[in-house]
C-alpha cells in the first residue's frame, strides 16, 4: 500500500512539474508570435512554414553563382564586338580619319580571385565594315578601312549584375585608303589625295568597360580603348581610340 502512495505521489509531481514546463512553453512560444508579421501568424496557426521554400535548387541558380560563389572559378569569355567607331590619326596625312562599321570577334580567360573580383585577359580583334553582315559592299568612291587588335590585361569588379573593369593593352591599328580607279574630285566622306595610303602602328592604351549580364552565360557591354602612345614614331604621343558595343558569352570552366 505504501509503494502505492509513494508511486502516486512522484507521478503527481511529475505531471504538475510537466504541466508547467508546457505553460510556460506556449506562453513563450505565444510571445514570440506576437513579435511575428500577421502573414506569418496566420501561417503559423493552420500549421505551415513560417518562411516560404525558394523555388529550385539555390545551389544552381545563376544568382547563387554572381552573389556568392564566383571566388575562385575560372572563366572563358566569347564575345562579338559587333559596333565599332574608330578615331585615328593615320601618320602623314595630317587628319583624323572617325569611321564607324560593324564586325569583330574576342576571346578571353577571366579568373575570379575574389568574390567581387576578376582578373581578365582578353584579345579583340575588330574592324569598321560598312555592311551589318558578311555581303558583298561596292563603296562607289574613295574610301578607308580600319581594323584593329588589341591585347588587355584587366580588372574587373562586380557590382551585383554590372561589371566594370579598367586596365593596360597593347594595339595594332591599322588603316587603309583607296582610291580603287575612283574620280578624287567627286564628294567624298574621305579624301587623303589620289594615290593608295597605308598606315599601320602598335601602341599603348588604358582600356575600360562596363558590361550588365543578363544571366552568368550572356551579357552587353560597351568598351572604350583609348591609346596615347605609339611605338616606333616619330611623335609618339598621339591619342586615338575605339568605341564598341559587344555581345559577350561566358562559359564556366
Amino acid at each position: 500500500m505504501k509503494a502505492t502512495l509513494s508511486f502516486l505521489s512522484v507521478f503527481s509531481i511529475f505531471l504538475l512539474f510537466s504541466t508547467n514546463i508546457e505553460a510556460q512553453t506556449s506562453a513563450t512560444v505565444e510571445a514570440d508570435s506576437i513579435k511575428l508579421p500577421v502573414w506569418k501568424q496566420i501561417r503559423q496557426q493552420y500549421g505551415l512554414p513560417i518562411t516560404r521554400q525558394k523555388r529550385g535548387d539555390f545551389e544552381r541558380t545563376g544568382q547563387h553563382f554572381w552573389q556568392q560563389d564566383r571566388k575562385k572559378h575560372l572563366a572563358l569569355l566569347l564575345s562579338l564586338p559587333y559596333a565599332n567607331c574608330y578615331n585615328l590619326a593615320p601618320e602623314g596625312t595630317g587628319k583624323r580619319d572617325k569611321s564607324f562599321g560593324f564586325m569583330g570577334i574576342a576571346l578571353g580567360l577571366e579568373y575570379y580571385y575574389g568574390q567581387n573580383t576578376s582578373l581578365l585577359l582578353k584579345w579583340n580583334a575588330t574592324m569598321a565594315f560598312l555592311a551589318p553582315v558578311p555581303a558583298p559592299v561596292d563603296y562607289e568612291s574613295n574610301h578607308t578601312h580600319c581594323q584593329g587588335m588589341d591585347l588587355n590585361l584587366m580588372q574587373n569588379h562586380y557590382i551585383k549584375f554590372l561589371s566594370i573593369g579598367y586596365g593596360i593593352c597593347v594595339t595594332r591599328n591599322s588603316w587603309n585608303y583607296h582610291t580603287e580607279g575612283y574620280d578624287v574630285t567627286e564628294p567624298s566622306d574621305c579624301n587623303f589625295g589620289n594615290i593608295d595610303l597605308s598606315y599601320q602602328k602598335y601602341a599603348i592604351g588604358t582600356p575600360l568597360h562596363i558590361y550588365g549580364s543578363f544571366s552568368k552565360l550572356f551579357g552587353i557591354g560597351l568598351n572604350y580603348r583609348p591609346t596615347f602612345y605609339r611605338i616606333n614614331s616619330p611623335k609618339p604621343w598621339k591619342y586615338e581610340h575605339l568605341i564598341s558595343i559587344d555581345f559577350q558569352f561566358r562559359i564556366l570552366l
